[in-house]
């Protein structure tokens, strides 16, 4: 074998894995739907009605704003997938994607599962914040109501703060 010879070998057969995944998800809806009990929903039906409305028009709307802003590249996909994942999980927000974006064209798919990973690292504060108002609850102290919520103010902070100084270098990069 010479050293200007390149061997590529695909493992991979894509039409193969997309319509595995494709049915992974379709069995996971269908899994989900059938998870569901009709007898308590029956009892709660309208707080259940008033808090997923107001909830999804929140998150359509914040998630609409916040997507135009951020992707250039395929904003509707990432605003669906998006939708989905703060609706549900990753795995929503992928049959989401699915509707839009039936080949995974676009590439939002790999971003999503990149950036989940990331944001595994970034929700471990949160995973612990949510923490002390149920230990504020089961020792009858509300002290710890008042420590989540600075707690959760600090992290939001945090958040934005690093966002925006990231998108403050991104500005002076492209101004260049």
């Amino acid at each position: 074998m010479r050293k200007s010879e390149k061997y590529e070998i695909e493992y991979m057969n894509d039409f193969l894995l997309q319509r595995i995944g494709g049915g992974v998800f379709h069995f996971m809806v269908a899994a989900s739907i059938a998870g569901i009990s009709f007898s308590v929903i029956q009892e709660y039906i309208w707080p259940v009605i008033i808090l997923t409305s107001v909830g999804g028009l929140f998150i359509a709307g914040y998630t609409i704003w916040f997507g135009k802003r951020i992707y250039e590249k395929a904003p509707l996909e990432h605003i669906v997938t998006f939708f989905g994942m703060h609706t549900g999980t990753l795995s929503t927000g992928m049959a989401l994607l699915r509707e839009v974006d039936p080949t995974f064209e676009t590439g939002t798919a790999e971003d999503m599962v990149f950036g989940s990973g990331l944001a595994l690292f970034l929700g471990i504060p949160m995973l612990i914040l949510l923490n002390i108002p149920i230990l504020g609850y089961k020792t009858d102290q509300p002290i710890y109501y008042l420590y989540f919520i600075l707690g959760l103010a600090a992290y939001i902070g945090a958040m934005y703060f690093f966002w925006f100084r990231k998108a403050k270098i991104r500005g002076k990069q492209k101004a260049k």
